[in-house]
């Protein structure tokens, strides 16, 4: 990540959701499989947790999958979830 210039708080907020995959799992989030990425989707949607926190979590995840364990397949299942939409004043 530090290649990549991730700055301090965004490295660990990625590792904080990695652990919390981890944790969610009870084993190594290597040993995951897609639909143990999309159970911890719904896991966090059901909790209350908002967009953008789920859309960090799979962000993390993404970059867990592709660039450290280098295991594409997975992603491609993770989509990220859509916030509400906003409009500006006066457009439908």
């Amino acid at each position: 990540m530090t290649v990549r210039k991730f700055t301090a708080r965004t490295q660990e907020g990625y590792i904080r959701a990695v652990k919390g995959f981890s944790a969610f799992l009870g084993a190594s989030p290597a040993t995951a499989s897609a639909e143990d990425l999309r159970r911890y989707r719904l896991h966090l949607v059901e909790s209350g947790v908002g967009a953008p926190t789920i859309n960090h979590s799979l962000t993390a995840l993404r970059f867990l999958f592709l660039v450290t364990l280098r295991c594409a397949g997975l992603v491609a299942v993770a989509p990220r979830r859509a916030g509400p939409s906003c409009s500006l004043p006066g457009q439908a």
